[in-house]
C-alpha cells in the first residue's frame, strides 16, 4: 500500500479558532488555514506562515509539526539540495557551480545586480551585488511587475538573509563616501533602524542581526519560489501589494 500524498495536523488556541496545517509530500508544499482568516491557505516556509500573523502558541504549534512532518524539506536545505553554496568574492558575491540564486536553474551567462538598486543609493559591495543569470537580470530590470517583483524583492531578501545588518551599514558608509544622501532618502525606515541598532547593547544586536537574517531567509524562499511560480501570485497580491499600496495611498508610510 502506497502511503498517504498528505497529511493534516489541527490545532485550537485559547480562544476556541482553529487552525489546520497540510503537507503535501508529492509537491512539498505546506500550507496553513484558519477560521482567523476565513480559511484562506498561506505558505508554510521552515515552519513559519509567511504574510500570517500568529500567537506565540500558534507560531509554536506550526513549528513543531512542521519539522516533525516536512523532514522531506528540511533535508533538501536552503536551495533545494542543489551542490551550491553562497560564495563572497573580492567584487561581488555569487552561488558556486555556476547557480542562479533566483531561478536555481545551472547557467553559463551571469550579470552582477545591486540588490538595493544603485538609483537608491545602493552600494557597490559584495553584500549587494549578487551574480544572477542574464535572464533573471532581464525580467529583473524589465519584467512585468508578476515576474520582475518576486525575483527583485527574492534577491534583496537573499543579501540580507546571508550579510544582515552589514547590508544596511555598507550602504549608509558608501552614501558618506559619495557625499550624498540618496540611499537616507529613498530608504528612510531602513536609517531608523541602523540608528536604533546602534544603540543597542551587542547582545541585543546580535540577536537582532539573527533574527532579520532568519526572517529574510524565509521571504527570500517564498519570493524566489512564487517568481517560479510554486505559489499563486494573486495571493500575493491581495494579501501584501493591495494593503500596502492602501496605506501609503492614505499617507500612514
Amino acid at each position: 500500500m502506497n502511503p498517504p500524498s498528505s497529511c493534516q495536523h489541527s490545532f485550537t488556541n485559547r480562544y476556541g479558532e482553529e487552525w489546520l496545517f497540510c503537507f503535501d509530500t508529492d509537491t512539498n508544499v505546506a500550507t496553513v488555514k484558519g477560521s482567523d482568516v476565513d480559511w484562506e491557505s498561506y505558505p508554510v516556509i521552515e515552519g513559519v506562515a509567511y504574510g500570517l500573523v500568529m500567537s506565540a502558541d500558534e507560531k509554536e504549534w506550526l513549528a513543531r509539526v512542521w519539522e516533525e512532518n516536512c523532514s522531506s524539506v528540511a533535508v533538501l536545505g536552503l536551495y533545494g539540495g542543489l551542490p551550491t553554496e553562497l560564495v563572497v568574492g573580492k567584487n561581488h558575491s555569487f552561488l558556486s557551480n555556476q547557480y542562479c540564486p533566483i531561478c536555481l536553474l545551472q547557467k553559463k551567462e551571469f550579470e552582477v545586480h545591486h540588490c538595493i538598486w544603485a538609483r537608491d543609493g545602493g552600494p557597490n559591495t559584495p553584500s549587494n551585488l549578487l551574480a544572477i543569470c542574464n535572464s533573471c537580470h532581464a525580467i529583473v530590470t524589465r519584467g512585468s511587475v508578476e515576474d520582475r517583483l518576486p525575483r527583485d524583492k527574492a534577491a534583496f531578501n537573499h543579501q540580507v538573509m546571508c550579510f544582515g545588518m552589514a547590508l544596511f551599514h555598507d550602504a549608509l558608509a558608501a552614501e558618506k563616501a559619495r557625499g550624498d544622501t540618496s540611499f537616507s532618502e529613498e530608504n528612510p525606515s531602513i536609517v531608523q533602524l541602523i540608528n536604533l541598532f546602534a544603540k543597542a547593547t551587542s547582545e541585543q544586536q546580535a540577536r537582532f542581526d539573527e533574527q532579520l537574517k532568519a526572517e529574510a531567509r524565509v521571504c527570500y524562499q517564498y519570493l524566489r519560489d512564487l517568481g517560479r511560480g510554486k505559489w499563486p501570485w494573486v495571493d500575493f497580491e491581495s494579501r501584501l501589494l493591495e494593503p500596502l499600496a492602501e496605506v501609503r495611498e492614505n499617507g500612514y508610510v
